[in-house]
């Protein structure tokens, strides 16, 4: 093999490892950073056999609890609506005050400058790029809303691909008597009188209720599972990469095994026909590993933006991982240099025959 092949070889490899890396853990501080936004509130609260493809409403109890609830808390409910739109599945979900941060916050990509009507809604980012909506726009949605309405803000969201609008609950009960709770969401400041209330709501049948812990725990634990036959892979590929990088610097070692012995019988001692093998060693791993980081970036990139975002239509934000991306390369050359000795002081006594 070329040193230039061998050069490709190693860093296409370590790339590989690079790339997978970043985009994982670019993907995970990104639904990190965007579930601390969006889940804010105490409790949160739904049906056991809630779906969002497939609401399930709770119980009529739980709208004369939260009559009777604290004037100290407050109260954040949901009703989702699954329909087709442009002959793609979609959702639209109602909420109290969808401008209001106390009832609903929202990770924006775009937002349409205030004041605000009550026919402003939110849509979200894979909503937008399914149906080429941006700000400003008017969606009629027929069998829903008796009035259209106008797009003030993009999201990002990573609940659904399929895309969602976020309207308030007064458009719906413009021509609707009474919304069903798919959800409710609490935050109060009287963590006793919030833990009463969570003890007689849960018995209620099918209710299910969750800090914002778990929720928070529980879908990056979700995430983490998705990923995990990734990662299998980025280990998979860093053993074969490991394995690619012993393999060739070997050939590398053999190959100048006839010229060592002609440098030996011109006068050079062990020690300096070490330092010339190491030397062609680090020049090759140090060349590989830098490539490699720019391998890393740009098949990043092609995961990014040439198959995530045009399948799912979400943004993931770049989060590097200096650590690894530091660790990684030195590691490389680090090993380059162990197999150089190793090489030496196995076919130094061959050399000096």
């Amino acid at each position: 093999l070329s040193y230039g092949a061998i050069v490709f070889v190693i860093a296409l490899a370590a790339g590989l490892v690079i790339s997978m890396s970043i985009f994982i853990h670019s993907f995970s501080s990104t639904v990190k950073s965007w579930l601390s936004t969006v889940t804010f509130h105490d409790v949160y609260i739904q049906h056991q056999s809630n779906t969002i493809q497939y609401p399930i409403a709770l119980p009529s109890q739980v709208d004369d609890l939260i009559k009777k609830a604290p004037d100290s808390f407050t109260i954040s409910t949901l009703f989702r609506i699954p329909f087709i739109y442009n002959g793609l599945p979609a959702q639209i979900v109602f909420r109290q005050d969808i401008h209001d941060p106390d009832f609903s916050r929202f990770v924006f990509k775009s937002k349409q400058p205030g004041p605000y009507s009550p026919n402003d809604v939110f849509i979200t980012e894979p909503f937008a790029y399914k149906h080429k909506v941006r700000l400003g726009d008017e969606l009629i949605l027929n069998g829903i809303l008796s009035t259209p309405v106008r797009v003030a803000g993009i999201t990002y969201d990573f609940v659904s691909e399929f895309g969602q609008i976020t309207a308030n609950n007064q458009l719906f009960l413009q021509t609707n008597q009474k919304m069903n709770l798919h959800g409710i969401a609490i935050k109060s400041n009287e963590s006793q009188l919030l833990d009463q209330f969570v003890v007689t709501i849960s018995n209620l049948p099918g209710v299910v209720v969750a800090s914002q812990k778990t929720i928070f725990d529980t879908t990056m634990k979700i995430f983490n599972d998705t990923f995990a036959f990734t990662w299998f892979v980025v280990i998979l590929t860093s053993l074969i990469a490991i394995f690619s990088l012993v393999n060739l610097l070997t050939i590398v070692c053999i190959n100048r095994k006839n010229e060592l012995i002609q440098l030996w019988h011109v006068g050079f001692n062990s020690n300096e026909l070490t330092r010339v093998i190491l030397a062609q060693i680090s020049i090759i791993t140090t060349v590989s590993s830098g490539l490699s980081v720019f391998i890393g970036f740009s098949l990043y990139a092609l995961i990014v933006y040439g198959i995530q975002q045009p399948t799912f239509n979400w943004s993931i934000f770049l989060t590097i991982p200096w650590t690894f991306i530091i660790v990684a390369p030195l590691f490389v050359i680090l090993l380059s240099l162990i197999i150089g000795l190793i090489f030496m002081r196995t076919v130094g006594h061959t050399i000096g025959k």
